[in-house]
């Protein structure tokens, strides 16, 4: 793509499709045929999109050789006067690791696409959510190590409440009276820098269908948010209750109906005489036996109370 521009006359396509090694006759020199492609480029900004990284892998028959032609690419890319992009797609490749890291680009911003359900997961098991405007260490530290076991994120894409499909979350919505099916994604966005202080940024976006969107927008996950607004959003009766002045003073209608409330440990008759008679000294009522004797010469002197 020349001049970062999108309209076709700027866009050069390349379909290397047909290449199957051991097979395509005659035999394609991958390497300087991308190098001849990059630096005949008329334009003084370049962006090269690779489709994808893993193919080129596997063409390449090398670890070593496709991570060697990136490095070259994108340093011709970036030697331009205005500069340029390296823009690479993959899926999990042996060299995934080495081109995202800081080493491979001093400046590198890495997406990964996650299905929905995934944010879903964390949020019933471990009752943790993402929080766009809060770092919440506790919910990256769930959601990168459970996002790296692809595997686990198929069970819950597979499963009987997932969406079935890993081309992302099938959603509808009505436009005019129409039921219009769309697809959605969460992409965590991942921006490296190395100087003298190497930073990691790490923020969660939303895909529909062709265009990126804020997280909250996702249909898939309306639920999630729905939920958190409720507990976020206070109540008529917790409103009223902080303007509300407590006042510990009773009324003698209150001490009235409070006297009238008989004790949990009150004898029923004890209640009846107190009413009655008023109040009466208390009696302790004891029946002593000879092994409650404290003084054997004289065992009423000890128990007479």
């Amino acid at each position: 793509m020349q001049g970062g521009q999108a309209s076709p006359d700027h866009i050069r396509v390349h379909d290397y499709t047909s290449f199957v090694p051991g097979f395509s006759s005659p035999k394609a020199d991958l390497e300087n045929s991308f190098l001849a492609i990059v630096n005949d480029a008329n334009a003084d900004s370049l962006n090269v999109v690779i489709d994808s990284v893993d193919t080129l892998v596997s063409d390449l028959e090398s670890d070593s050789k496709a991570y060697k032609l990136l490095c070259l690419l994108f340093k011709v890319i970036t030697s331009r006067s205005q500069g340029g992009v390296l823009i690479l797609h993959s899926l999990p490749c042996t060299i995934l690791d080495m081109v995202t890291q800081a080493t491979f680009s001093s400046s590198l911003a890495h997406v990964i696409a996650h299905p929905p359900e995934l944010l879903s997961h964390l949020s019933s098991i471990y009752m943790t959510k993402y929080d766009p405007s809060s770092p919440n260490e506790k919910f990256w530290s769930l959601f990168i190590p459970f996002s790296r076991r692809t595997y686990e994120a198929d069970k819950l894409v597979y499963s009987a409440d997932g969406s079935g499909s890993n081309g992302g979350a099938w959603c509808e919505h009505w436009v005019r009276g129409n039921k219009v099916l769309h697809r959605e994604f969460v992409l965590e966005l991942v921006i490296r820098t190395e100087g003298r202080r190497r930073t990691i940024e790490r923020s969660l976006e939303g895909w529909k269908n062709d265009h990126p969107t804020n997280i909250t927008n996702l249909e898939s996950l309306k639920d999630l948010w729905a939920y958190k607004q409720l507990q976020e959003r206070p109540s008529n009766d917790d409103a009223a209750q902080h303007l509300t002045t407590f006042n510990l003073n009773l009324t003698p209608s209150q001490e009235k109906s409070r006297a009238e409330v008989p004790l949990p440990y009150a004898h029923p008759s004890q209640g009846k005489s107190d009413s009655a008679t008023g109040p009466s000294t208390s009696t302790i009522l004891y029946d002593p036996d000879s092994a409650d004797d404290i003084d054997d010469d004289d065992p009423d002197e000890d128990l007479d109370i």
